[in-house]
């Protein structure tokens, strides 16, 4: 009936009714976490394994660790800016009525 009246929903309806949107994100949001998270043990590893002399001197540089290994920033900041983006998405579906009220 929905077909033959062109009344069927579009993929955004289809997610948020079976899925809602906000879980998705919001999962999205944790899996950022966690990377940030994994990101952050692994650079920590790399800079506890050798001495870390600083590379450009600007702080978003990767630093060079003796025996070859480096301590790459730039990977820890990608992962960041993709967790926050993923809080931007997720807050903004926060009515603004609603931030105001509370």
């Amino acid at each position: 009936r929905m077909i033959r009246d062109d009344a069927l929903p579009d993929i955004r309806e289809v997610i948020v009714s079976d899925l809602d949107l906000r879980d998705l994100v919001r999962n999205q949001v944790l899996d950022c976490v966690d990377d940030v998270k994994a990101e952050l043990a692994y650079q920590v590893k790399i800079y506890e394994s050798g001495s870390v002399s600083s590379g450009t001197g600007t702080g978003t540089g990767t630093g060079s660790v003796s025996g070859g290994d480096a301590c790459d920033f730039e990977e820890l900041r990608n992962v960041l800016l993709r967790a926050q983006g993923q809080c931007d998405i997720w807050f903004g579906f926060i009515a603004e009525e609603d931030v105001r009220d509370a």
